[in-house]
């Protein structure tokens, strides 16, 4: 992920109801919402492959970029795919701490057996 935004061939952002299309959408909501969801994919490929080492940095840089989205969201119906995001987010992150401390058992398990 650049810090610029999404690859070209990244996961995108995707309006799919609503009255404002991705062409109506303000070029840097856009940008914001797109790295949103490939922080979101590079942290699931990261756990998939078991390489925790950046998922701690992933989570605090998409919490920046809901932050920034945040703050850019003027009306009510940005604030409401906003508040979409959150929910995603939090569920998310509900998923990797459950998962961080299975490892952690699974690691503790290992140990005691030795």
């Amino acid at each position: 992920m650049s810090e610029r935004g999404p690859r070209a061939n990244g996961p995108k952002l995707r309006l799919i109801q609503g009255g404002l299309s991705e062409s109506t959408l303000p070029r840097e909501w856009r940008i914001l919402g797109d790295s949103i969801v490939e922080c979101t994919a590079v942290i699931g490929m990261q756990l998939a492959s078991g390489r925790w080492a950046r998922v701690a940095s992933l989570i605090e840089r998409r919490r920046e970029l809901l932050a920034q989205l945040r703050a850019r969201s003027d009306d009510t119906q940005s604030r409401l795919c906003v508040a979409a995001l959150e929910a995603a987010i939090v569920e998310s992150e509900r998923t990797v701490a459950k998962a961080a401390a299975m490892r952690v058992a699974a690691s503790n398990a290992n140990e005691q057996v030795r």
